[in-house]
């Protein structure tokens, strides 16, 4: 048991059963889970006054410059409740700028969106902001359906046990086979990255349907958000996944990434530091958003 600093009590508490007496309730968006996966470097991107393309540098400060505006852009769709906000159709479950293997530039975006279908999803992120800043229509960005795997087993706390970061990995082109190998290694591959204590989330990609149960909608990738020490030792736990090892993969990919607040519910207070403050929050409450956990507590989880 923890005592009130944080620290062990050296208090033992008895095992009793527990209930749940208040569940955490679904958000009313929360029929479909997404991935929008955004690589800056797809995109061609003009300077609005010169016309010429943008470096990666150029990117990767607009970014910055936008980060504020995105958190904010998040928030509004996720703060919501039955008599303020009520009009949003998708909630940001969660957003992870992606990094260079150096980690000293962004280069691309991973976001989660839950909504209960494809069209609010897709209208959700053709308002995102640097998007909108860089002209690209939201509708041309690749999206997957992903299927959250919510076992106990792979729960860590972010960034406690090392450095986090995200593993993309898209099947080979040749679907049957990559069905069989699926078929054949699946409990081998859940076994392996249970086993590594790293995992934070994890699922597979599925291909884009309406409905999540047509039978058209297949697996076509797996994406891993694990804590390590390094980047090289993320490659290593890629790299001997047993669907790895088997050929499935036709490209891999890791990432750095920051996790960015899109609730508000993750703040931290000292009162010796008088830098710590959410100007994101503290405006959008004055403006009537529900930031209490109590007000949305569908955010709770």
């Amino acid at each position: 048991e923890e005592g009130p600093d944080g620290g062990a009590s050296g208090r033992r508490r008895k095992t009793t059963p527990s209930v749940e007496l208040d569940p955490t309730p679904l958000s009313k968006n929360g029929g479909n889970r997404f991935l929008a996966v955004i690589y800056d470097r797809m995109y061609d991107v003009r300077d609005d006054e010169t016309g010429e393309k943008l470096t990666r540098d150029d990117m990767h400060w607009a970014r910055v410059g936008e980060n504020l505006n995105h958190v904010r852009w998040a928030r509004e769709a996720n703060l919501y409740n039955e008599t303020f906000n009520y009009d949003s159709k998708c909630d940001v479950v969660w957003s992870y700028p992606i990094l260079c293997s150096a980690d000293t530039q962004f280069i691309g975006h991973l976001l989660c969106l839950d909504a209960n279908s494809i069209e609010d999803a897709r209208a959700l992120l053709c308002t995102e902001p640097t998007l909108q800043r860089w002209k690209i229509d939201g509708n041309d960005v690749p999206m997957y359906r992903w299927r959250h795997i919510k076992d106990s087993a792979f729960t860590q706390d972010d960034g406690r046990t090392g450095v986090p970061h995200v593993i993309l990995n898209m099947d080979i082109e040749d679907t049957e086979t990559a069905l069989k190998i699926r078929g054949e290694t699946n409990t081998s591959h859940y076994e392996y990255w249970i086993s590594t204590l790293k995992v934070t989330q994890a699922g597979p990609l599925y291909s884009l349907t309406q409905d999540k149960k047509d039978p058209e909608s297949i697996p076509v990738g797996e994406l891993y958000v694990v804590n390590a020490e390094d980047r090289d030792e993320v490659i290593s736990l890629a790299e001997n996944d047993p669907f790895a090892q088997r050929g499935l993969f036709g490209n891999m990919r890791v990432f750095g990434m920051n996790n960015l607040d899109v609730t508000g519910k993750f703040r931290t207070f000292e009162d010796a530091n008088i830098f710590d403050v959410d100007p994101i929050r503290e405006e959008m409450e004055s403006e009537g958003y529900p930031t209490d956990d109590r007000q949305t507590p569908w955010l709770a989880r």
